[in-house]
């Protein structure tokens, strides 16, 4: 993945009476230099390494969708954001932006790979870009500033993590994780406790190994390391199962294993990023 810091914003068009009027640019719509809080930016995150728009997938909300007619995401250098208004987008064509069609109040939309910038450009690595919503309704736009975001070459699974441990044997045991993608894999310490320090001696209470196919987990292994389980009597164990990753921040995992406390059935693992 590249390099990306990018500037949210929002360009908001709410409904407006019936003596609005239509712009005279390719956009078809009237500016307006009034600000609207209507969409809510949840997460931007770079999941891929092509090195264009492609990449990016944005998670959204609008507070009020059954006001709006269409909703339009551009992205701008942002060096362009200085005295950037309404007016410069509404003119743009569609190679400009990516329209999203009204269907409730969330939305996780995969950018075009094919999407040029507001300038006219590919989108490329190591430049910092300002994304901009850009919504329509009753022909007149609304712009209203969001939030900044950065972007790194990490994988946007990497990273501390915090959870519960549940099966047969242990209730929702509170357990953290540290995890980096390396060799095609989430690997990792494991720890079993709630604030990334081990529990029973050692510098981690186990390792984690995760291998994923998108977003679904197709192996799940944690070797399990527990040096002093009491009285300085060590607990192996190896656990095994696969699982899903939800809203692109949880890891949800059924496992089955066997320690020296016996065999651990039924186990649901839940780990969500920090």
């Amino acid at each position: 993945m590249f390099q990306y810091k990018i500037l949210m914003y929002c360009a908001i068009a709410i409904l407006m009476t019936s003596t609005a009027c239509s712009g005279d640019g390719d956009g078809g719509a009237t500016p307006s230099n009034n600000n609207s809080a209507l969409v809510g930016i949840v997460s931007v995150l770079d999941l891929e390494n092509a090195g264009d728009a492609g990449d990016l997938r944005v998670l959204f909300s609008v507070a009020d969708p059954e006001s709006i007619d269409e909703i339009r995401i551009y992205i701008a250098p942002s060096n362009r954001l200085t005295g950037l208004k309404s007016a410069d987008l509404e003119g743009l064509g569609t190679d400009n932006y990516q329209t999203v069609s009204i269907a409730g109040d969330t939305y996780d939309v995969r950018m075009n790979s094919n999407l040029l910038d507001i300038e006219g450009n590919v989108i490329t690595p190591d430049t910092d870009y300002a994304m901009v919503f850009g919504t329509v309704a009753s022909d007149v736009l609304f712009m209203d500033f969001n939030e900044e975001f950065s972007f790194t070459d990490e994988h946007y699974l990497n990273g501390d993590y915090k959870g519960t441990w549940d099966d047969n044997l242990d209730s929702e045991f509170p357990v953290s994780a540290t995890l980096a993608f390396l060799a095609g894999e989430l690997r990792g310490a494991f720890f079993a406790t709630i604030s990334l320090v081990p529990c029973c001696g050692g510098v981690d209470d186990g390792k984690l190994s995760i291998k994923l196919d998108g977003t679904t987990i197709t192996s799940f292994r944690y070797d399990q390391q527990l040096d002093d389980f009491g009285n300085g009597t060590p607990c192996p164990g190896l656990y095994v199962g696969d699982g899903e990753v939800t809203n692109y921040t949880t890891l949800v995992i059924h496992y089955t294993g066997n320690d020296c406390e016996g065999e651990h059935i039924d186990g649901l693992l839940t780990l969500r990023k920090r």
